[in-house]
């Protein structure tokens, strides 16, 4: 009984250092179903990664898509504006020649009406 408690400790469970540096022997099964999980999810990992480079170019077509939609629309509408001022201005046949340009843009599919945009859930 003469033994301090740290040197009971060190005979009986070996010191902790050696313990916790000590090398983990897994069996063969073990190691192998640990190397397969350790490669399904890098295989996981770089269809995650392609999906969002996929994502990425897609948006980015899309916002191309959007601006090039936004432009037609403002120069519709802005030869719609132009038309309709000169159309209210000016003489009898500079009016009606308006009139019927804007008869015409009128009659023609203006550019697709914008009615949402969708935004991105997350930014990767």
């Amino acid at each position: 009984q003469s033994q301090t408690s740290g040197q009971y400790q060190r005979r009986v469970h070996g010191d902790w250092r050696e313990l916790v540096n000590k090398a983990q022997v897994a069996s063969s099964k073990e190691l192998q179903e640990a190397e397969q999980m350790c490669n399904d999810a890098k295989t996981a990992m770089d269809a995650a990664v392609a999906a969002a480079t996929t994502a990425r170019a897609a948006e980015a077509e899309n916002q191309a898509a959007l601006k090039e939609l936004e432009e037609q629309q403002s120069a519709y509408d802005n030869q719609i504006a132009d038309l309709t001022a000169k159309s209210e201005t000016g003489g009898v046949v500079s009016k009606n020649r308006a009139k019927n340009e804007l008869a015409q843009l009128q009659a023609e599919d203006p550019p697709t009406t914008i009615t949402c945009e969708i935004q991105p859930r997350c930014r990767c």
